[in-house]
């Protein structure tokens, strides 16, 4: 799976230099883990989903650029941060985050079909990081905890229905779309909520490592340019 993501970058820098139309992807999404992640983490994970599309006017065989974003738990308590100063309070907060990247090839349906299926394979990066933010009386200070990088892949399927035909007269076109990704990587470490602790002035974390796989189900609009 490693050749994937480089047989993509060619695909798509020879498909994006002859596209004549483009179309923009702006997706709200929801995340089942499954397999030994899904074991790790037992709720339902929400983000969103951005890309961009090329295709010739035509043909039927598209390549995207996009990115997933997920955020899979966070915690929140109020702190001392520094230990030797009893007079400063804070707040400190714990988010874990997926950042996945992606290049794609979709076989789409013709652009002027009303109801268009589609389908793709994507080939990108998995970065799983923790950050951590200290809100206090001397500041606000923010730092990645904790963040390891895989290469990724995924399959995904979806429908496209147009609600708009014409927007400005400029033969612009706006659908509501549904899509499905099923997205893996190979073992890879990360932190769950209450994995990083914090005694004193002690940092340690209690570190999980799995393969990543995550169901995405996704609902947005698609702006056809």
């Amino acid at each position: 799976m490693r050749i994937l993501p480089l047989l993509l970058i060619v695909i798509l820098s020879s498909g994006a230099a002859s596209a004549q139309h483009f179309d923009l992807h702006f997706n709200f999404n929801s995340g089942v883990p499954t397999g030994e992640f899904g074991e790790r983490i037992d709720h339902g994970i929400y983000g969103f989903n951005l890309a961009v599309s090329f295709h010739p006017p035509v043909k039927v065989i598209r390549t995207v650029v996009g990115l997933n974003y997920f955020n899979y738990g966070w915690s929140n308590r109020s702190d001392q941060p520094y230990p030797e100063r009893t007079d400063i309070r804070g707040r400190l907060r714990v988010t874990n985050n997926i950042f996945f990247p992606y290049l794609g090839i979709r076989l789409d349906s013709p652009r002027n079909r009303r109801l268009a299926p589609y389908v793709e394979i994507l080939g990108g990066l998995n970065y799983m990081y923790t950050q951590s933010y200290i809100r206090s009386s001397v500041g606000t200070f923010k730092a990645i905890s904790f963040d390891e990088m895989q290469l990724g892949y995924g399959l995904g399927a979806g429908l496209r229905f147009r609600v708009i035909e014409d927007i400005g007269g400029q033969g612009f076109m706006m659908s509501l779309v549904l899509n499905g990704k099923y997205l893996r990587s190979p073992e890879i470490s990360y932190l769950r909520e209450g994995d990083l602790i914090v005694i004193d002035d002690v940092v340690a974390f209690n570190e999980q490592k799995s393969i990543f796989e995550l169901i995405a189900l996704e609902a947005g609009i698609v702006f056809q340019l």
